[in-house]
């Protein structure tokens, strides 16, 4: 489970306010991440059955999923947040530290970056960025010329999503996978391990007859440092 904690690219820009997160001030390290159960969704929603959950991910060898969930001890001490009073933060993320600005957003803390990102790509959205709730608070996509090799260009704000629960910092990551299989004809799978972002229920109801996603959520917890 040690892997850098990837981002996936959205395109949808999220309303944003500034407001004092005085309270937030103090520095956060992470102590341990809790595993929660490999959940199962068609076009009829939840598969309620944990057994044909772990059935999928061994069947299609995802092997980051984690059968077992509980208390998992391997993002202690990976990840440490400082808040300063100014609505500022120190993020550092396995290894990786760098200056955000403080956002509260929609339930939920928007560690954001003030220098922009540009990301190339093309027309295609991926499948599993429709399955994220949250997206960077400045996000601009342009259609660009095919000749350079690209369709899209996306101008970006990096954000760290967090959120505080009874004086805690949590820090949301999601191990994914959408497979469309027709049998004898078509087998196609997208996987991505390790976002920190929140997956949307709702994805189920714009899903094929042939469609599955398995999605599997691990909050790294941050206690605040006594001083």
């Amino acid at each position: 489970m040690r892997k850098n904690l990837a981002i996936l690219i959205a395109s949808l820009t999220i309303m944003s306010c500034s407001q004092n997160n005085s309270e937030l001030q103090g520095a956060y390290t992470s102590t341990y991440a809790e595993v929660n159960p490999i959940r199962l969704f068609t076009r009829n929603g939840e598969v309620k059955d944990e057994a044909k959950a772990v059935e999928f991910i061994t069947r299609h060898g995802l092997s980051e999923f984690v059968p077992h969930y509980g208390i998992d001890n391997s993002h202690a001490n990976e990840v440490s947040i400082t808040f300063n009073p100014d609505n500022t933060a120190i993020v550092t993320c396995i290894g990786k530290t760098d200056a955000r600005n403080v956002v509260k957003s929609n339930g939920y803390i928007y560690l954001e970056t003030s220098d922009i990102t540009t990301i190339y790509s093309f027309a295609n959205e991926s499948r599993i960025t429709q399955a994220l709730l949250l997206s960077p608070l400045y996000s601009k996509t342009t259609t660009i010329p095919t000749s350079s090799g690209y369709s899209n260009k996306t101008e970006l704000k990096h954000c760290y999503f967090a959120k505080e629960t009874s004086g805690r910092i949590s820090l949301p990551l999601l191990n994914i996978c959408i497979v469309t299989h027709i049998p004898d004809q078509i087998y196609a799978r997208e996987t991505a391990y390790n976002l920190n972002n929140v997956f949307n229920p709702e994805i189920s109801q714009s899903l094929s007859d042939v469609d599955t996603i398995a999605v599997q959520r691990i909050d790294v917890e941050l206690e605040r440092e006594r001083k």
